[in-house]
């Protein structure tokens, strides 16, 4: 009996709080805060002793009833003050369809008063919101009031929600928070509409869909307009999804509607579907052009959704309407940057059943994109047609296969473009300077781009065009980049290089036609603008800081030469354009040009990895020393590429041991001498540069070469000179008239050659006092015109010949050489201050450092030294009062343990490498 009276008391105190909230309301005109608060604080006390659900759902069903009853006669404020006490009641049934004969007529009430009474002010709208938002959480609960609520009886319900949500979400002056409310509360009535129920809504749908469009086509939170567009998605998919009913005017008694809503029910008709399926497929098209290509990926990810879901959901509906969003999805997301948009691209695709529909449309949006491709770019938006581009050439696929083989004018217009669009910015390739490619990739990568054009977009590009258009797209690009100016083809080349990087080498046929007239153009014209810098001997030391167009394509043919060779057949005796496209890439290892240089030596990488026989590069260039000797000894004796045979030789010589192949080389370099002899000084400076990096690697080897011993039946006892003194001494007999040659370069090399001489030479007497004897008078030639920058040279010379021969030189040091030094010496001294950072300070310097070595190698007296070079150590120390006192003190000291301890001074300067 107790439990029987605690459960009937929540029901007392439901139906008596009503009563005092009556009679309060009767009495004073107000209903209290204070009251309310009191009677929901009774029921939750009564709620913990009442254990019968049934009691605790009728006691909330009273409350909710008696709405109709207090509602009526109360103000907003007494509205926001009476909601705790309706959702007590709520709380208190959880469920309508557990409440015996509840429906949604019984709620309704209740939710009309709040849905029309929404305050102005934030707090309270938000307060009614959340109170909607509640009731729809307890109908998604109970299906059967759920259903009524989307009976045509409640039809103008459906309206009032959708026209006071929507107009509390497009008023830009409400708070933020109340406009996200209201699209909750709209979200909600539609994602909880049974599908057989769809036909309610779609008689309002019309009027909920423009609205939302003309919201969206304006600026707005973007969390509001995700929602929002959610709203318009399932929206469409309720009311025109293919497994949706559709609307039966049949199941309509007109007579119980009023007069207003006849016009309603009786407007959905067929064409009414006709028309709204041509008015969402525009709605739907301005969605995805606005927001497709969103800043904020929860936009982008909610208009795809769109398409997708009312495709997938309504193709019965669309139609074949849908395919051009479907397609225009797969183009501007195939290629995006997040893998997500890639793969609803690819599923956009697979919705369209009709392949022919698809080419057409790729096929008429490339021509499209391909003309707009060099306008884009220019204005800075080009990365986003060469994804486009991109995915259509993935849509058509095979096709492109077809339109190389053929010579389509379309891919010929779609490599015009891109190379229009691929501009090289030579200003920014300097900043890659001294960065190591590991890839040929990286390789091209140092061609920095101008116009806001990435790298890995074109690469893409190009390897669907390699995938698609197999080998001859290769010959297409070969054909067209020809007749190009010298930017163009640089533009060219990157676009080969990505092609030949991406091209197959299992798939492609071994010594391809296409791959060797390629790779024979590329060695071609490299070998030419390697030869034209050649031909001018004023200009020889350009080191080319500020890069042309040549530059870039000489360093990109390189990479495009080693690529090539991964397609050409891999024999023992390489064939011809192997072992010249070797050669090439030896020959640009002497450029002047950091990036060209740079480029052969990776290009020379790059073949020694293809190479199975090779480990390195010197191990490369051994394997096939004698090939390339043969190219260089035909080289130099031919009347149309004997410029090459230096070149070439001096490419070889940094990578081989020139004591493999001496022999071979003796007679190369005999042939450059003849050149020399038969070239009156003409195209010179390649020459003698080649020969003087041979004596170079020939002191390398021998730095202290000695002459054979006699032989056991010669009379003289004398020792015979080696191949390697013959060939010194022909070298310095035959390119001594080069000292007085017009062009510095020159004369800086000869005088280098004349120093490697002395040392190949100083133990051999026989030879090497004639040549001192013979270059005596060119060296006091450079000596006598105290040019700043032969001077030093002169002196090492110099100082070399009094190393090696001793009292040889003694009176032509005294008395031709050392007079000439002086004067230039104290002139300079005296005005030290005002040349510091000139060639004639380093020299001042130079001649200090010397004259201990010229002391003692050249065998003066204690008075010869002190009458003539001691005399410029005490002229340095008196006459400055900076930076030549330490230093010249410290020579004298040198010369001073000479005489009086016998001490020799040995070589403590440093090498100059020169030009």
């Amino acid at each position: 009996m107790f439990y029987v009276e605690e459960n009937g008391r929540i029901f007392e105190t439901a139906t008596a709080g009503t009563h005092k909230i009556l009679d309060a309301k009767k009495e004073t005109g107000k209903i209290p805060d204070e009251l309310v608060q009191m009677i929901v604080r009774e029921l939750q006390a009564n709620l913990f002793l009442c254990n019968s659900y049934e009691q605790r759902e009728t006691a909330g069903a009273a409350m909710l009833i008696s709405s109709r009853t207090i509602l009526p006669k109360t103000d907003q404020s007494e509205k926001l003050a009476l909601i705790p006490l309706f959702e007590q009641g709520i709380d208190l049934i959880t469920n309508f369809d557990r409440v015996a004969n509840f429906k949604w007529t019984n709620i309704a009430p209740l939710f009309h008063m709040y849905l029309e009474s929404i305050p102005e002010d934030s707090p309270g709208a938000t307060r009614f919101l959340v109170f909607l938002i509640r009731i729809f959480d307890v109908l998604n609960d109970s299906p059967n009031a759920n259903e009524d609520l989307y009976s045509y009886n409640s039809a103008l319900t459906i309206a009032r929600v959708i026209h006071v949500t929507m107009d509390l979400i497009v008023n830009e002056k409400k708070d933020l928070h109340v406009r996200k409310l209201a699209v909750e509360v709209l979200y909600q009535m539609i994602r909880q509409c049974p599908q057989q129920k769809a036909p309610a809504v779609s008689l309002f749908v019309s009027g909920l869909l423009s609205k939302l469009v003309a919201f969206l086509k304006k600026d707005s939170n973007a969390d509001l307009t995700k929602s929002c567009l959610n709203l318009f998605t399932d929206s469409i998919t309720l009311v025109f999804a293919d497994n949706s009913p559709k609307f039966d005017i049949n199941q309509v008694k007109l007579e119980d509607f009023h007069p207003e809503m006849h016009c309603v029910f009786l407007n959905q008709t067929e064409k009414w579907r006709t028309e709204g399926a041509d008015n969402i497929f525009e709605y739907i098209n301005e969605i995805l052009l606005r927001y497709m290509l969103h800043r904020v990926s929860s936009l982008r990810t909610a208009s795809t959704n769109l398409v997708m879901n009312c495709q997938m959901m309504c193709p019965k509906f669309f139609g074949e309407r849908m395919y051009i969003h479907l397609l225009f999805l797969y183009k501007q997301l195939r290629y995006d940057d997040f893998p997500e948009f890639q793969e609803i691209a690819v599923k956009a695709l697979e919705l369209i059943p009709n392949r022919r529909i698809c080419m057409e449309y790729f096929y008429t949006q490339l021509d499209t994109h391909i003309t707009k491709l060099p306008c884009q770019t220019r204005a800075f938006d080009g990365g986003p047609e060469i994804d486009i581009i991109s995915a259509l050439l993935t849509g058509i696929g095979e096709g492109v296969k077809l339109m190389c083989t053929t010579g389509s004018e379309t891919i010929e217009r779609l490599l015009r473009s891109l190379a229009d669009s691929v501009v090289i910015n030579p200003k920014g390739i300097m900043i890659t300077s001294g960065i190591e490619a590991e890839t040929p990739e990286q390789a091209i990568r140092k061609m920095k781009l101008m116009h806001d054009i990435s790298h890995s977009q074109i690469q893409r590009l190009c390897e669907i065009l390699a995938k698609l258009g197999g080998v001859e797209i290769i010959d297409m690009v070969h054909n067209l980049m020809r007749a190009e100016t010298a930017g163009k083809q640089a533009s060219y080349h990157i676009i080969l290089g990505y092609l030949l990087s991406a091209l197959d080498a299992f798939t492609t046929l071994p010594d391809d036609p296409i791959i060797l007239m390629l790779a024979e153009y590329l060695v071609k014209e490299t070998n030419r603008l390697c030869v034209v810098s050649a031909m001018d001997d004023s200009k020889p030391t350009q080191h080319q800081m500020e890069i042309d167009w040549d530059t870039c394509v000489e360093s990109l043919s390189l990479t495009n030469v080693a690529l090539c060779m991964k397609f050409i057949g891999r024999t023992d005796k390489r064939s011809q354009i192997s072992i010249s496209c070797l050669c090439t890439l030896l020959m640009q290892t002497t450029s002047v040009s950091w990036i060209v240089r740079d480029s052969a030596y990776f290009a020379l990488k790059l073949l020694a990895d293809q190479d199975q026989c090779c480990e390195n590069v010197i191990d490369l260039v051994h394997h096939y020393d004698s090939h390339i000797l043969h190219v260089v000894s035909m080289a130099c004796s031919s009347m149309t590429n004997y410029l090459m045979g230096p070149i070439l030789l001096k490419g070889y010589l940094k990578h081989a041991d020139v004591m493999m192949q001496f022999d071979a080389t003796r007679i190369i370099v005999e042939k450059l001498l003849y050149a020399l002899d038969m070239n009156n000084q003409e195209y010179c400076y390649s020459i003698v540069l080649a020969i003087s990096l041979f004596m170079d690697l020939l002191v390398k080897v021998h730095p202290n070469l000695q002459p054979l011993p006699p032989p056991e039946d010669s009379e003289d006892d004398k020792p015979l000179p080696t191949p390697q003194h013959i060939i010194t001494e022909n070298i310095l007999k035959r390119t001594k008239h080069l000292l007085t040659s017009d062009h510095l370069a020159i004369q800086v090399t000869v005088l280098r050659m004349i120093s490697y001489g002395l040392i190949l030479l100083k133990n051999y007497d026989d030879m090497l006092l004639p040549m001192i004897h013979q270059h005596w008078f060119g060296i006091m030639v450079h000596v006598r015109a105290v040019n700043p920058v032969t001077l030093p040279w002169c002196i090492d010379v110099i100082v070399d010949m009094a190393d090696f021969s001793g009292s040889f030189v003694h009176n032509k040091v005294l008395k031709e050489f050392w007079p000439c030094v002086e004067d230039y010496f104290l002139q300079l001294i005296r005005r030290f201050d005002k040349y510091e950072h000139s060639l004639d300070y380093a020299n001042v310097t130079k001649i200090i450092s010397v004259a201990p070595h010229l002391v003692t190698w050249a065998g003066l007296t204690e008075q010869e030294a002190k009458d003539s070079i001691l005399k410029v150590l005490e002229a340095a120390i008196e006459k400055t009062n900076g930076p030549f006192v330490f230093y010249a003190k410290v020579q004298q000291k040198l010369v001073d343990k000479f005489y009086n301890q016998n001490i020799r001074v040995e070589r403590n300067f440093p090498e100059r490498d020169g030009f």
